[in-house]
């Protein structure tokens, strides 16, 4: 069975006008697996949602991924923090892909700049003390702790498949509206499109 977190908040989250609800479940290729398991559950506190699963050479998976001849093994790790819809939580699906070529240069390179490379971000309640705790670990960290304005500070960390991570810290609660915006602003004009 699943390990599905208990909810305290529930709200009624409807589809948006194109039928979207929300975030399910960003996925990560890995090898190997554990690796990057032990990185989200030790060092980030996520907790298993479905233990590791060898599903094999899957058809299925193998022609939604465009990756004929692969077998697999998946887990599914529970994200901190609320639902994305309903009283889902956002999960991360980690993949470990065998039987085709494995392409590492993200893992080698994690800062190079590759068309459609992305990055799960989360929020976090003392980016400081995190920071420490993931390079006592020895876990990359890109830069340090940048502080710009309003009570934000924010840093990327690498996975361990160089996948980046950003950790940001705000000084208002979540649900709350940061110092310095109106109520119902979501931020300056220029990262909203106005000019």
């Amino acid at each position: 069975g699943y390990n599905l977190p208990d909810v305290r908040y529930p709200l009624p989250i409807e589809a948006n006008a194109a039928g979207v609800y929300g975030l399910a479940h960003p996925p990560l290729w890995t090898a190997p697996l554990e690796r990057s398991i032990k990185f989200y559950t030790e060092l980030l506190g996520f907790t298993f949602m479905q233990p590791i699963e060898d599903i094999g050479q899957d058809k299925w998976m193998q022609e939604m991924l465009g990756v004929p001849g692969a077998s697999f093994r998946v887990a599914m790790l529970n994200m901190p923090g609320g639902p994305s819809y309903s009283v889902h939580v956002p999960t991360i699906e980690i993949w470990e892909v065998k039987g085709i070529p494995l392409d590492k240069s993200l893992a080698e390179n994690p800062t190079k700049n590759l068309q459609g490379k992305g990055y799960n971000s989360y929020r976090v309640t003392n980016l400081d003390a995190l920071v420490a705790r993931l390079k006592a670990a020895g876990v990359k960290i890109i830069g340090a702790p940048i502080w710009p304005s309003r009570g934000h500070g924010g840093v990327y960390v690498v996975d361990p498949d160089g996948q980046l991570v950003e950790l940001d810290e705000y000084d208002n609660a979540p649900g709350e509206i940061a110092a310095g915006y109106p109520k119902g602003d979501t931020g300056p004009a220029e990262l909203k499109g106005e000019k």
